[in-house]
């Protein structure tokens, strides 16, 4: 919690019941070239209303318990829109929710500012990419298929409209 100025590259994480990687608070972490696969819960996770510019690029997330990568309450203060400059990029994004069927691959929640981009996202069985009140996020370039395969009522990309916490 709370580390800044970190590059994992090239580190494979896996086969643990929990998170491969869980950032909180964490600033200017890049995790690239890494692959996580068979882990129980989120592939990687970021929180914390001080988890801003954190990069996850060129990486392969693969057999998760539940998303891939979750992104949640990052550039967040007191219900004021702060873009939090976190980035997914160039990722293979693959076999999500294994043990939830219902997570998201890819699901950022009160973080704006979000860029996805140039990813791969395949195999799963609900939403690709999932984003709620992320206001001035980017979702460019990504190649979607083989999604929501066992979930109803959802699209590729899924963006319900909640504003309810306000933007200044």
């Amino acid at each position: 919690e709370g580390a800044k100025d970190i590059t994992f590259k090239g580190i494979t994480v896996g086969y643990s019941r929990n998170n491969g990687f869980a950032l909180k608070n964490c600033k200017n972490i890049i995790i690239d070239g890494c692959t996580v696969k068979g882990v129980g819960e989120t592939g990687i996770s970021m929180s914390g209303e001080d988890c801003t510019n954190n990069t996850i690029k060129n990486s392969i997330i693969t057999g998760t318990g539940t998303h891939a990568i979750n992104i949640n309450g990052t550039g967040i203060a007191n219900k004021k829109y702060i873009p939090c400059e976190n980035r997914i990029e160039n990722c293979d994004i693959s076999n999500t929710s294994l043990n939830a069927k219902i997570a998201y691959a890819v699901t950022t929640e009160y973080s704006p500012g979000v860029r996805i981009v140039h990813n791969r996202i395949h195999n799963t069985p609900s939403t690709a990419i999932n984003i709620i009140s992320c206001m001035g996020s980017t979702i460019d370039y990504n190649e979607i298929y083989d999604a929501v395969r066992e979930a109803l009522d959802l699209g590729a990309i899924y963006v319900p409209m909640d504003n309810s916490w306000g933007t200044t």
